[in-house]
């Protein structure tokens, strides 16, 4: 696995050339405006939140965005689409063996992990029970009740033979094994039964799904801002030691700052930048199979 390095400063920012033609609907015009995208792109070095300065607020331009990451969403599903199970598997376990050495992995507390898609997405089981195994406090999503909200909030899970939501005995199967699923057929918990509910300060180490990612931390979602809220709600500012700072309390009473690891599978890996808005987060790690790029000093 290659190790590259890119600081705080190779961030970037993405304006949208004024120049670009209008935009059509079938397919050859679709490829003319993501190579017009691409062509067009002025780099900017940013920090992790982009100055007023910097934010796309022309609607053209937003709207142009906004279609190139349909146009890159559509390409990478087809792509990951086309991974056999056997192929997902090695990749995934390539990629959790990667997370796993990581000192930030190993000085975490606790750990946001999702529950995977049943295809076309690197496999959540193993690393789910290992990170329990590891004797770290585990937070898994579950959204809200009004999908049109796109709302979503963590739940801790206990151990990896908890019988949180089921009678799971065997402790080979994942926790989540008697969860019902959710309209994307991903295992979620029960809704009658409480649990604890990740706080700012929570969570040391968020591993976050996506589409895509580049090597400057950028990251292509499904398209409805999941994690782009959960993340903002999880680092408002908090006081500790009497200073106010975007950094959070952890349980043990340090100070810490949520740490965001990308995850993803080989055709997740994009050689261009991806497109960016104001409010789309940047990750701290990315990690492919064959390759990980640590975007900011941790």
């Amino acid at each position: 696995m290659t190790l590259r390095h890119f600081t705080k400063a190779a961030t970037i920012a993405f304006t949208i050339s004024k120049q670009n033609h209008p935009i059509h609907y079938h397919r050859q015009k679709q490829q003319l405006l993501l190579d017009q995208l691409k062509t067009n792109q002025l780099y900017k070095t940013s920090s992790r939140t982009m100055s007023s300065s910097q934010t796309l607020d022309n609607n053209n331009d937003l709207s142009q965005i906004r279609k190139a990451k349909q146009i890159l969403r559509k390409e990478v599903r087809s792509k990951l689409n086309n991974l056999s199970q056997e192929q997902i598997s090695l990749q995934s376990n390539q990629v959790w063996q990667s997370l796993y050495k990581l000192p930030q992995y190993q000085s975490a507390k606790s750990v946001g992990l999702f529950l995977s898609m049943p295809k076309g997405e690197i496999c959540t089981e193993v690393p789910s029970q290992q990170v329990l195994k590891d004797g770290k406090d585990l937070y898994v999503p579950r959204v809200g009740l009004d999908f049109e909200q796109c709302d979503m909030d963590m739940i801790k899970v206990s151990t990896p033979t908890s019988t949180i939501g089921g009678n799971n005995k065997n402790a080979s199967s994942p926790f989540y094994k008697d969860w019902p699923k959710n309209k994307w057929n991903i295992p979620e918990a029960p809704r009658d039964i409480e649990y604890e509910l990740a706080q700012p300060g929570s969570i040391d180490l968020l591993i976050v799904p996506g589409l895509a990612f580049d090597r400057f931390g950028g990251r292509l979602g499904q398209g409805k801002g999941y994690y782009d809220r959960f993340i903002e709600k999880m680092k408002k500012k908090v006081e500790f030691d009497g200073i106010t700072d975007t950094a959070t309390t952890s349980s043990t009473g340090s100070s810490t700052k949520l740490l965001l690891v990308a995850v993803g599978l080989e055709p997740s890996c994009i050689d261009d930048s991806i497109p960016r808005l104001g409010h789309d987060e940047i990750m701290d790690i990315v990690i492919f199979p064959e390759t990980m790029f640590m975007v900011k000093e941790t």
